[in-house]
């Protein structure tokens, strides 16, 4: 089973993930690591600005489908930054293949993301464009388990207990604070 933890680049999602792997004792991938390790080298750069979007969403399947038998949460997005400097949606039947069962977004506010993305890429990003790919994020995401009917909650990433719980429960665990 899969859980997908959603979200903007910056957002918290490994951070999170990290936590949740460790209190919840899952696995987590990030979706680009995966696909680095699948084809080799990176369609991205520092800037986030991703090519052959398309072609690396079969490089995340053939690394998925290595993991078939395991249960882990999936560090990953419903849009990505092109190398136009576009917001480009994942096409849904790519990530339908992948069999997610579950879909989390972590969510917040762009001026907090933007002062991340500094510091952690030495990159600046205007707020508005944060803005508008979590406001797809967003949209997408709803869109996508709506269409497949499968659980999703949206949260802000300092909400912890509340996303701990969703993904305890998606995985039908327990945990210590129930």
């Amino acid at each position: 089973m899969i859980v997908m933890v959603a979200g903007v680049y910056g957002v918290g999602k490994s951070t999170i993930c990290s936590k949740l792997s460790d209190d919840l004792k899952l696995n987590f991938y990030s979706a680009s690591e995966l696909i680095k390790n699948e084809q080799g080298f990176s369609t991205w750069d520092k800037n986030k600005k991703t090519g052959k979007i398309k072609k690396n969403q079969d490089y995340l399947y053939n690394a998925i489908n290595k993991k078939a038998d395991e249960n882990f949460m999936l560090d990953g997005h419903f849009c990505l930054r092109n190398k136009n400097d576009n917001i480009e949606i994942i096409d849904f039947k790519s990530i339908q293949k992948l069999g997610i069962k579950a879909v989390l977004l972590l969510k917040e506010e762009s001026e907090i993301i933007c002062n991340r993305l500094m510091n952690r890429d030495d990159v600046k990003w205007s707020k508005d464009f944060i803005s508008d790919l979590q406001k797809t994020e967003e949209e997408q995401a709803i869109s996508y388990t709506t269409e497949n009917i499968i659980p999703f909650s949206s949260h802000f990433v300092n909400e912890y207990d509340a996303i701990k719980s969703f993904v305890a429960k998606s995985f039908f665990l327990g945990t210590n604070d129930e």
